[in-house]
């Protein structure tokens, strides 16, 4: 009696009123009467244990989702820091509005494209090669000095407009990453329809190229600023420090190799799924977890309840 009382599921059942209990009772016996009744007699000819996964409630779901943005955020070190509330708020709109996010993120992304390329137009009418002449031109003192202030402000030009630049950058950045993190997100856990996801993928698609083109900018703006700089470091009488990258977007981000654990922390492995065949060729796999579980047998997935079972017949 006392296991009946410990019991989280068979607990109810304590009681010396047999009429609390007394219809449970009955149907269970219809039904395993109606699973059993054909293997009476029938000899058991394989039994095994199986592995298997528990099945996440949804509250694990979202801790899941929300460990991966986090991940990836951490792992990346590309987009500023978010505050565990921003990060439980971003998770609430990737459940909330999905769609309108991607679609808002790749035109955000666009946006900030644009404000790059025309930046970049700027940033290459800027000629140190004509100014560094001047200097090296000038007929006296007095002239070569007025060059040297020209070929400073031209340079601090050259910075700024490498600042901004990379400001656009990195605005078009984050917004790319937010939608690949949406996207991501809701083929695991959103359960939206297939031709859904397809549609929204194909928008965080359309943006990839032009993501390519962006942060080679990146790579572009600072060697155009390193190079004028190692032009014009060694000019007697000209006072200018080596050009800094105002954000962390001077190489394109690229994927890290992970060793990723194979085995799932909701794997189910402890012997608690069996798998009982009998001659007549009825099997049955019982769950004797406490929790649902899902299998894999023979190349089928089943799903499987706590304390429940699967029957089929080859």
């Amino acid at each position: 009696t006392d296991i009946l009382k410990d019991s989280e599921v068979f607990s109810q059942y304590y009681s010396v009123r047999y009429d609390i209990w007394f219809e449970d009772v009955v149907s269970i016996y219809n039904e395993l009467n109606e699973l059993l009744k054909d293997v009476q007699t029938s000899t058991i000819i394989d039994h095994k244990f199986i592995d298997g996964e528990r099945v996440p409630d949804d509250d694990e779901l979202l801790a899941d989702a929300r460990q991966e943005l986090e991940d990836a955020i951490a792992d990346a070190e590309k987009l500023e820091k978010l505050t565990a509330e921003e990060i439980r708020a971003m998770l609430l709109e990737a459940r909330l509005g999905i769609e309108t996010q991607i679609n808002n993120a790749s035109t955000g992304f666009f946006a900030y494209a644009k404000a790059v390329d025309s930046d970049m137009k700027e940033y290459q009418k800027i000629d140190i090669d004509a100014k560094i002449q001047a200097v090296t031109n000038a007929a006296n003192a007095s002239a070569r000095q007025q060059a040297i202030l020209a070929l400073k402000r031209e340079m601090e030009t050259l910075y700024r407009y490498a600042n901004s630049l990379a400001t656009s950058i990195k605005k078009a950045e984050n917004a790319y990453l937010k939608a690949s993190e949406y996207i991501d997100f809701i083929k695991q856990y959103g359960n939206y329809p297939a031709d859904l996801v397809v549609e929204l993928q194909a928008i965080v698609d359309s943006a990839t190229t032009r993501y390519g083109e962006v942060m080679q900018t990146a790579i572009d703006v600072k060697a155009v600023a390193d190079g004028a700089y190692d032009k014009v470091k060694d000019i007697e009488g000209l006072e200018v420090a080596p050009y800094e990258v105002v954000l962390n977007i001077a190489t394109p981000p690229k994927a890290e190799d992970k060793d990723e654990d194979t085995k799932s922390k909701y794997a189910s492995d402890n012997n608690m799924i069996a798998v009982v065949t009998y001659e007549n060729g009825k099997t049955f796999i019982l769950n004797f977890n406490n929790y649902s579980v899902t299998t894999e047998y023979n190349g089928v997935t089943y799903t499987i309840s706590a304390y429940g079972y699967v029957v089929f017949t080859k």
